[in-house]
Formats: structure tokens, sequence, C-alpha cells
């Protein structure tokens, strides 16, 4: 009889122990992904880049999306709470081409989970721009008076 005894509380206790587990306790570890591991960029281009979470569970989710040029901007905006997209214009004058390292983090607000995850933007430079004169030019020098 104490054998069953001792297997029942055993079996009362992880019974209990599981339904105290909030929801969030018992999800696999969050993920965010982006669709694609790079993405190439003209000057002065608006590109938006596609992400999705995993096991977020549920409550509300925030975002913060930064670049290794500081100069940089990017959005991060949810379509809910398990995908969304970044978004990043390019400048308009790129003398060389660049590559920017994209970093995003996302977070459950509620559970205090988060996740991150990377991808390389590649900004191509700017056309070169040439300008020709078709006649010379002149000099000339206005004194006052």
């Amino acid at each position: 009889m104490k054998k069953y005894a001792f297997k029942i509380s055993a079996f009362v206790g992880m019974l209990l122990a599981t339904v105290s587990c909030s929801k969030d306790e018992i999800l696999a570890d969050m993920s965010v992904a982006f669709s694609a591991a790079s993405y190439e960029v003209a000057p002065l281009a608006t590109v938006e880049l596609p992400f999705a979470v995993t096991n977020a569970g549920e409550g509300v989710m925030s975002a913060t999306a930064t670049g290794s040029n500081a100069g940089y901007v990017f959005t991060p905006i949810f379509n809910g709470n398990n995908n969304g997209t970044v978004l990043f214009t390019a400048p308009d004058i790129v003398s060389d081409e660049e590559t920017v390292t994209l970093t995003l983090t996302v977070k459950n607000d509620g559970s205090g989970r988060q996740a991150t995850a990377t991808t390389t933007l590649h900004i191509s430079a700017s056309k070169t721009l040439q300008i020709a004169f078709e006649q010379e030019s002149y000099e000339f020098i206005a004194e006052a008076g």
C-alpha cells in the first residue's frame, strides 16, 4: 500500500507542477528569423525586410532594429504577433558600395522572453555623375566702382 501511496503522491506533485506553469513557461524557446540571409538595396530605394517569430506566446510584442551603420534608420512594424517587416530607405548618394549588418530584437513584453536575428544589406554605390561643357569657359574680374 505504501508503494502505491508514494506513486500517487509523486504523480499528484508532477500534475500540480505542470498546472502551476504559465503558458509561456512550457513553450519552446522563442525565435525570430528574416526571410532571407541578405538583401540587395539600390541608392534611395525603400525595402521591406520580412521576419517571422515562432513560439511568441501571448502578450504584446515589441521590436528594435539597429544597423552596423548608426546613421541609418530601420523601422520594425508588426503585422500581428508572429510576423512583421523592417522598413529601410537607403541614402540617395552612396559613394562606395556598403555592407550593413541589421540586428532585430523582438520581445514579448508580457513574459519578458526575447529573440534576436541578423541579416545583411548590400547597398550599391550611386552611379557616377558626369558633367561636360560644350563651350570654353570664360573668366572675368569685376571691380567695385
